[in-house]
């Protein structure tokens, strides 16, 4: 799986499974419950023997939430911010977020990582990666990279290379071909009721 910046609830009901990050660190997940927590690496799931697992994604900065924990000040803020993200399509610098925020940088970035789990250059990052997925999951013709890293707001082709290889552990041909008919599974669209 490509990296996103959700957190991850995982309910294991049957068999082990093995959580293998991009970077090679290895993970057992046993029967019962496992918090992934926001990741900006790629990592595959192993199971061993049967499965039952059940796995719910949280909006980021969602998980909070869900635990019931303090609100962090200027929340609404950090919240406002992921949804001008989303809408830029990770075309935006921290500095503008900040100045929009009414927070220094420092202060911003500060909360950011405290709501979301990451900080805010690298999530921006990710959710330009996660939108080229998205789009990739539509396109059925012969892709042309270097049009496509121009679309996204990449400064060029191996700009875009450098984060499927952050984010994906793969190059941009090796993941459109392994990902074939199976992007849709990863970041299929599904109603607001079902994300928190």
């Amino acid at each position: 799986m490509p990296a996103d910046g959700r957190a991850t609830l995982l309910l294991n009901f049957a068999g082990k499974s093995r959580m293998i990050a991009g970077n090679g660190t290895t993970h057992t997940i046993d029967i019962g419950a496992k918090l992934l927590g926001v990741h900006s690496q790629s990592y595959i799931l192993e199971h061993e023997g049967d499965t039952d697992l059940i796995a719910a994604q949280f909006r980021p900065g969602g998980f909070a939430a869900f635990v019931r924990f303090a609100e962090v000040p200027h929340q609404s803020r950090i919240q406002h911010a992921l949804a001008q993200i989303d809408r830029a399509q990770g075309n935006l610098s921290v500095q503008w977020l900040a100045a929009q925020a009414n927070l220094s940088q420092k202060q911003f970035e500060r909360l950011f990582e405290r709501v979301v789990g990451m900080m805010p250059k690298r999530y921006i990052r990710l959710a330009r990666f996660q939108k080229l997925v998205s789009w990739l999951r539509h396109c059925d013709r012969t892709v042309n990279w270097t049009n496509l890293a121009a679309k996204f707001g990449y400064y060029d082709h191996s700009h875009l290379a450098k984060d499927f290889q952050a984010f994906a552990g793969t190059t941009p041909g090796e993941f459109a071909a392994a990902t074939a008919g199976i992007v849709e599974v990863a970041y299929g669209q599904a109603d607001e009721s079902q994300n928190v």
